[in-house]
């Protein structure tokens, strides 16, 4: 356990209006869980900023999205990628355990039903998916629309060298170059 001088921020991850008004009351950073509602995400997030309590944790409101997020070097491979989290959404929305991400071959040869496909739609509400260039403008969005300061990742990617480029596109997209291969 590191040893810090400072006192962690403290945020609450929510999806839901409930959520961002305790966060508002409490007069803490709120974290819109997208990665979990791809619906209603900017209204609570609006709720939450109007209705902000200054405390001792805060003074101000300070708002983040949680995304999933998937980049690859074209939309098509960034895509094809995120055919895996397709699967693993669909199997985990049916009950079904996985043991881990399933495989790109895998989720490509699954024999989806027309309404897993109607589920895929939806559940792309939760990511971002594309190229450096597509996944950069949607983040930028994303911050637009929420009015928020800061985006929280998850990139989950069968391949972990897929998911290590996928970091690293979206890190130079935004000029982080610091971040290794």
């Amino acid at each position: 356990m590191p040893l810090v001088e400072t006192v962690p921020e403290m945020w609450l991850l929510g999806s839901s209006g409930d959520s961002a008004g305790l966060a508002a009351e409490r007069g803490v950073g709120f974290a819109f869980a997208q990665f979990i509602n791809g619906e209603g995400g900017t209204g609570a997030m609006k709720g939450y900023q109007k209705s902000f309590q200054p405390s001792q944790h805060s003074d101000q409101p300070r708002s983040l999205v949680a995304i999933f997020a998937i980049c690859a070097d074209t939309e098509e491979e960034a895509n094809r990628l995120a055919s895996s989290m397709d699967l693993s959404l669909v199997l985990l929305e049916q009950g079904m355990r996985s043991a881990g991400t399933p495989s790109v071959e895998k989720a490509l040869a699954y024999p989806y039903t027309p309404y897993d496909r109607i589920r895929i739609r939806e559940n792309r509400k939760r990511m971002v998916v594309g190229s450096p260039e597509q996944v950069k403008r949607q983040i930028e969005q994303l911050c637009k629309d929420y009015n928020a300061q800061e985006i929280m990742v998850a990139s989950i990617i069968h391949d972990f060298d897929a998911k290590m480029k996928s970091i690293r596109l979206m890190a130079e997209a935004f000029g982080l170059s610091s971040v290794q291969s």
